[in-house]
């Protein structure tokens, strides 16, 4: 679900570096039929404990930022909300959230821009889950769960955090782009590695 507007050089880059994990998160099988409206209790849980392991990751990373030489806060990171609405959707669900041993270890010391490309990564996953709402409030199924509150808040920031986060991304990394793209890269593994 990648956006094709105007982008500066920072973003144009990542989405080089990255497009093949996008792509190939995008073509799962369990992907298309969550685009499509079509959720099993299951497949809503992995995605919930995966959106929920790169939050935890991200929330880590910009938390260490904080903590460092010369903090700096991204956004609202590491006490974004979505956190807690994730945590509620599993608790409406009656499911713990799985811990994944599997997510890459936090770099020593964190760069602003390393914390960025993992931005992209959650904000850019969250803005295509604002999206897949539409499709799943047809589904009688997914309603009744009444565990949508990750997507609603998802779906509320969209016009607001991605334009943010695209910003951030252009600000910091135009002198570290590998760093940008490592954040990045770092983003995709840990979600690939959660929603296995």
């Amino acid at each position: 679900m990648r956006s094709e507007r105007p982008s500066g050089p920072v973003l144009r880059h990542v989405r080089a570096v990255t497009g093949g994990l996008h792509d190939a998160l995008d073509a799962s099988v369990e992907g298309q039929a969550i685009l499509a409206g079509r959720v099993t209790r299951a497949s809503y849980l992995r995605m919930l404990n995966a959106h929920l392991s790169l939050h935890q990751y991200v929330a880590d990373c910009t938390g260490r930022l904080l903590s460092q030489d010369k903090p700096q806060r991204l956004l609202d990171w590491p006490d974004c909300p979505r956190l807690d609405a994730l945590q509620a959707d599993l608790a409406r669900l009656d499911a713990q959230a799985r811990h994944h041993q599997s997510s890459p270890a936090l770099p020593a010391v964190i760069s602003v821009s390393f914390a960025c490309g993992l931005l992209y990564v959650v904000e850019g996953a969250c803005h295509g889950t604002g999206q897949m709402l539409r499709a799943l409030k047809k589904n009688q199924e997914f309603v009744g769960w009444a565990a949508d509150a990750f997507m609603t808040l998802s779906r509320e920031g969209i016009a607001t955090r991605w334009p943010a986060t695209v910003a951030l991304l252009e600000q910091h990394g135009e002198h570290d782009l590998d760093g940008v793209a490592q954040g990045a890269v770092t983003g995709f593994e840990c979600y690939r590695a959660a929603a296995a």
